[in-house]
């Protein structure tokens, strides 16, 4: 039988509220630098507009959906064998 274990390196960051009129997008964007310097990594911009848009939400979606059945395909390859599909 064979066993694994994850590790991972938790790092909590002091509490941070966001300053009077700062808008919610700025705010996250200084959350995400943050915790870029404190894990010694680039923020990368982000821009939220894109999930707006419906090729954006489309592309994501099918992106999960191709995610998801490849996992479980995976899975089930692992205890079951390789899955033979029928389409008709």
């Amino acid at each position: 039988m064979t066993s694994f274990g994850i590790i991972y390196n938790v790092r909590y960051l002091p509490p941070m509220r966001r300053h009077i009129n700062e808008a919610s997008e700025k705010f996250a964007q200084r959350i995400q630098e943050r915790i870029a310097d404190a894990s010694n990594i680039d923020a990368i911009p982000f821009d939220l507009n894109v999930l707006k848009r419906i090729t954006e939400q489309k592309r994501i979606h099918d992106y999960s959906q191709n995610q998801c059945a490849h996992m479980i395909s995976t899975l089930y390859a692992a205890k079951y064998g390789p899955m033979i599909m029928h389409r008709g």
